[in-house]
């Protein structure tokens, strides 16, 4: 059975919180989004008001080594190294780049932490995470724990999260603005529908999850992804016929 969980705003694992960083899905079934809106938005328009400590090793508020970062993603890539647990991250996140071949390498990190465990990972998309637990070796309902250990173990999390999101949107142009005029466009919402809702529960209060991960929510899955996918370009048409 599909388990959902989210990361408390106060986790000192994550500077991002994972909850903000993108749809998420840990379960045995077939992959869902975990999270909406927001949760997916924050992660590409900003950072979570959230105070945490700082990882070991690194002093609150140290410079990133060289330069300051720069781009459309200095701010994230900034306080991902600041706040980041290993050397590892530090080491992929210093340059404010994130490669094919140091995404590759995080997520093989990952794979074989959870195998560790007796966690088979299926399939990582970057906005969904599917995996099976093996019932000799670990209860399922320590599943999501012990795999939410191994994604900040490894960076996991923020690292292929930012890596995913950067790969869509290069110019980091998604606001959420933007994405909530498309849900508006498509008719997930109405014009009443504010960015503060949608930055802080998705759509959770119109479409409840128990509704919309059913065959019966599916339309609306998918204007919700086409809208977070691409909010500038999706459902132009709609906006302009007459209603």
């Amino acid at each position: 059975m599909g388990t959902r969980r989210d990361v408390p705003c106060s986790s000192p694992e994550l500077p991002l919180r994972e909850a903000d960083m993108r749809h998420r899905a840990r379960h045995a079934g077939p992959p869902r989004p975990l999270f909406t809106g927001a949760l997916l938005a924050a992660a590409l328009f900003g950072l979570s008001g959230c105070s945490i400590d700082a990882a070991p090793g690194i002093e609150r508020g140290a410079p990133a080594p060289g330069e300051a970062f720069t781009g459309p993603y200095a701010s994230e890539f900034e306080q991902a190294f600041r706040h980041a647990r290993t050397e590892a991250e530090r080491d992929v996140l210093a340059d404010g780049q994130i490669t094919e071949a140091e995404a590759q390498e995080i997520l093989e990190s990952f794979r074989l932490c959870l195998d560790a465990v007796g966690i088979t990972l299926i399939e990582h998309t970057g906005d969904s995470v599917e995996m099976e637990g093996d019932p000799a070796r670990i209860p399922p309902e320590q599943i999501d724990e012990r795999a939410e250990t191994c994604s900040q173990e490894t960076g996991e999390a923020v690292i292929l999260t930012l890596y995913a999101i950067m790969r869509q949107d290069p110019g980091h142009e998604f606001t959420p603005e933007r994405v909530v005029e498309c849900l508006v466009r498509a008719g997930v919402v109405p014009e009443s529908f504010t960015v503060d809702e949608y930055t802080s529960s998705g759509i959770e209060r119109l479409h409840p999850g128990q509704q919309l991960y059913t065959d019966a929510g599916a339309e609306t899955q998918r204007k919700l992804s086409k809208c977070e996918s691409d909010p500038i370009a999706s459902f132009i048409d709609e906006a302009t016929q007459p209603g």
